[in-house]
């Protein structure tokens, strides 16, 4: 007899949810999930095969149509204990349910653990597909095997020759002389509503000209499908159906409309076949095209000035959630060449980093996928920013990068799954000294990932606070940087407290219809649905945090909304511009973010026992922190109006850090000393918090 434990991965248990429809009982399965795979244990009892068992052996020879000369049959069990379990829960359907469903998980992943076990310890080449009695092989065969193979007792055939306990199979494999895969297996099975079963669904895909055609497999999701075959299309949730980003065109007529679609999509779009990709189950073939979103390059590259060649340089880096700005410097003059900023490419995998870390955990191989993408956008962007300035990239000697601690993880290509859940370690908080090799760069170049503080304070906050010269301040300073994720940061000399709050679902588009991060095309500052500007100054594609702000500070200022948020006369929106709203939802979501920034601020200040007074300097950064106006930022209540004559907006300080770090190897020593002062706080475990968020949650 062997036992074996199993675990079951989250991409499994995705699968599950998804498969059954389970999404609004996520939290039941992961928990049964858990207490399942901790308490029941695998028992599997087996015999080796041949011509003294030759019944068994010239059933399955008949059924496979080969000649195996030997074999193994076996039984696998979970004993008693899931009757019990479902004994006890019998007034509870839906537990019942998902205990069955996961029951069955754990038999089929034990058995397949134990077929590579056999084999590795047997040294057999192989063996074949799993051959189940009832299934493939007469039922009648049971009562050999059960005569074979010794269970101990624990083992009995009923009349129908089926096995108990209830969670037991039997099964044979004919011995091979390669390894095969159970792909195969499906297409033998007869039970039609297995949730392993993996009938093939035929999609076409239209992308602009290019028409490719690949296999789902039936009753799973179709925006989890195109991850798996590299089609990736926004998804700023990861496919949790709480965005509706995710919109293909399907094409084939009269297809049906679920309730992710009614929920995001607007009549007219279901109309034309608009449908949210994470709603559609395969259960028929499909053909859809994929949405073109508005063409906006999103890159800029600004030359400061070309000399003659030198002989190294540097390339200083914000890794950001939302776009990649990075500067090349003659490391001899220490003069700035380029700076070239771009819209992460990492987008596709989710807008934000909660979203990408939870994509990496539920698709194979999803690290080594969402490296290897902003790996290949760096290595271009070097190439770029050179060729721009007329030297060969071979001569980039150095490169430091400053970015948030998930994309820092990301970056390295460190498991995501303990930064963003509590209790919220990152794997590392250390300053990484690596080769470029390391990261496929130039083999000849030193890469320096700058040092983290705290899961969702990383060496963006502190490049923005050596920028700032934070360190050497003998009166308190605030730091607030503004992107996907909002950061404050409050001290002074040689003691500072942080925290961390959610700015960029609202602010920079995950939550906002129209919403997006501060590029090219975004409304950056506005004044009425006349009179906007838009950076790049092109047609508006959607609207950043800074405009948000200004539109927020107009309802207000002309009475169009009232303090609690409430758009008057019962309207559901205001339009921006001709083609951009600004729904009541939307505001609200606005209204929750502003909050968290403002009680951010405000408990920091309790806790370091100041008053708004003792703080000289307010520098407020990030992705469209640069941008504001910050008048109007304390007039809907982002930032405490007592703030407004000390703020001023910086642009892009995690940069500007790491530059100051190119330049003088010196300032690597004082990230790691200024990373030692600073005290991260959990808001949400402060006893203040909710009393004061609730109290900021009127503009």
């Amino acid at each position: 007899m062997l036992i074996v434990s199993i675990t079951l991965k989250r991409e499994k248990l995705e699968s599950i949810i998804n498969q059954y429809h389970l999404e609004v009982h996520k939290d039941t399965v992961y928990h049964w999930a858990k207490l399942l795979c901790k308490e029941i244990k695998v028992e599997i009892y087996y015999k080796a095969i041949d011509k003294d068992t030759d019944f068994i052996l010239n059933s399955l020879n008949q059924q496979s149509e080969k000649s195996y000369k030997k074999g193994m049959t076996g039984i696998i069990t979970l004993g008693n204990q899931i009757d019990k379990v479902l004994e006890d829960y019998k007034e509870h359907p839906l537990v019942i349910h998902i205990i069955d469903i996961l029951s069955n998980e754990i038999l089929l992943e034990g058995l397949y653990a134990f077929k590579e076990q056999y084999i590795n310890a047997n040294k057999i080449n192989g063996l074949s597909v799993t051959y189940f009695p009832g299934n493939h092989l007469p039922i009648e065969i049971n009562q050999d095997i059960i005569r074979l193979v010794d269970t101990e007792g624990k083992v009995s055939l009923n009349e129908q020759y089926m096995m108990t306990p209830l969670n037991t199979i039997s099964f044979v494999y004919g011995e091979e002389n390669n390894k095969v895969e159970e792909s195969n297996l499906c297409s033998r099975c007869d039970r039609m509503n297995c949730p392993n079963r993996k009938n093939e669904i035929d999609i076409t895909i239209i992308d602009g000209y290019k028409i490719k055609k690949i296999k789902g497999i039936q009753n799973n999701n179709l925006l989890k499908t195109l991850n798996d075959h590299q089609i990736y299309i926004t998804q700023s949730c990861s496919g949790q159906k709480q965005c509706g980003k995710c919109r293909v065109k399907v094409l084939t007529p009269n297809f049906s409309v679920n309730p992710v679609d009614e929920q995001f999509l607007s009549e007219e779009a279901i109309k034309q076949g608009v449908r949210c990709a994470c709603g559609i189950v395969l259960n028929q073939p499909i053909t859809i095209s994929l949405i073109q979103e508005k063409e906006t390059d999103n890159k800029n590259i600004t030359i400061s000035a070309v000399g003659e060649t030198k002989k190294s340089y540097g390339i200083a880096v914000d890794l950001g959630t939302t776009t990649v700005e990075m500067a090349l410097i003659d490391l001899e003059t220490k003069q700035q060449l380029a700076v070239l900023k771009e819209e992460n490419h990492q987008k596709k995998f989710g807008l934000d980093v909660l979203s990408r870390a939870y994509w990496t955990s539920i698709n194979t191989n999803g690290k080594e996928m969402i490296k290897k993408t902003i790996v290949k956008q760096l290595n271009n962007h070097i190439k770029e920013i050179c060729a721009q300035c007329k030297i060969n990239d071979t001569q980039v000697t150095k490169t430091i990068i400053s970015a948030n601690t998930v994309m820092t993880h990301l970056l390295l290509g460190l498991d995501t799954e303990k930064v963003v859940v509590a209790p919220f370690e990152p794997v590392t908080k250390a300053m990484q000294v690596l080769t470029g090799q390391c990261l496929n760069l130039s083999h000849s170049m030193e890469v320096i990932v700058l040092p983290t503080i705290a899961s969702f304070i990383g060496s963006d906050v502190l490049s923005g606070m050596i920028a700032t010269h934070m360190n050497g301040c003998k009166r308190h300073t605030l730091l607030i940087d503004l992107g996907t994720n909002g950061e404050i940061v409050l001290g002074k000399e040689d003691h500072f407290l942080s925290c961390s709050t959610a700015v960029g679902p609202a602010f920079e588009g995950t939550h906002i219809e129209k919403g997006m991060g501060a590029l090219k095309g975004a409304i950056h500052a506005w004044r009425s649905p006349l009179e906007y500007e838009t950076i790049g100054e092109v047609e508006p594609v959607g609207i950043c945090g800074s405009g948000i702000i200004d539109v927020i500070d107009y309802l207000l200022e002309q009475n169009i909304m009232d303090s609690t948020g409430l758009l008057k006369n019962n309207e559901k929106g205001y339009n921006i511009t001709k083609d951009i709203e600004l729904s009541q939802q939307d505001i609200r979501h606005i209204q929750m973010a502003k909050s968290a920034v403002y009680t951010g601020i405000e408990i920091l200040v309790e806790e370091s026992g100041i008053d708004y007074a003792d703080i000289q300097n307010v520098y407020i950064t990030g992705g469209f922190g640069e941008y504001i106006n910050i008048k109007k930022a304390g007039n809907i209540g982002l930032i405490p109006k007592q703030l407004i004559e000390v703020a001023q907006p910086l642009h892009n300080t995690s940069l500007q850090g790491a530059i100051k770090a190119l330049m003088d190897r010196d300032i690597l020593n004082l990230y790691e000393a200024m990373a030692k002062k600073i005290t991260y706080i959990e808001l949400a475990n402060t006893p203040q918090f909710e009393r004061v968020y609730i109290k900021n949650i009127n503009f």
